[in-house]
């Protein structure tokens, strides 16, 4: 026969709760947020397996888009947004690409989900950018990472 007892947690130091940062209005949360970056305008950009947002550095949200599978984002000068959309190894989400955004969230151009085997990414989960303006695309997939100019040409890997 076992008794099962509480556990006692001891403890001198407390916690208080300060506050919620980013101080946005509720209700508004992130949902599974996996990636984050700031644009030379200090915006803060957070992607998340369901959703994507920019705010302001001081929590104000600016957009939220309904963007699926988020893995990786990055910015450039221009304010423009790379973002990596994975498909986490599941054959039926159909790939990854990448998906160009303006400052204001509109899409730009895309790509990585159609062209040859080289410039097709199978599971991408990272993105870089150079000061050159070269795309860097991790793919595990084909553990690769592939470089693309800005517009989504591919360049090598």
């Amino acid at each position: 026969m076992f008794l099962l007892m509480p556990a006692l947690a001891l403890s001198t130091e407390t916690y208080r709760f300060e506050r919620m940062w980013p101080a946005i209005q509720q209700p508004w949360y992130f949902v599974y947020p996996v990636c984050v970056t700031i644009d030379n305008q200090e915006n803060i950009y957070v992607g998340g397996q369901v959703s994507f947002w920019k705010m302001t550095a001081s929590g104000q949200l600016i957009f939220k888009l309904k963007m699926g599978c988020v893995a990786d984002l990055t910015s450039d000068e221009n304010g423009s947004i790379y973002v990596v959309q994975g498909s986490y190894g599941v054959p039926y989400l159909g790939g990854s690409r990448v998906i160009k955004l303006d400052p204001n969230g509109n899409q730009i151009a895309e790509w990585g989900n159609t062209g040859t085997a080289d410039e097709m990414l199978q599971n991408a989960v990272g993105i870089a950018l150079d000061q050159k303006g070269y795309i860097y695309v991790v793919d595990d997939g084909v553990n690769s990472v592939k470089k693309h100019t800005t517009s989504g040409q591919y360049v090598t890997k």
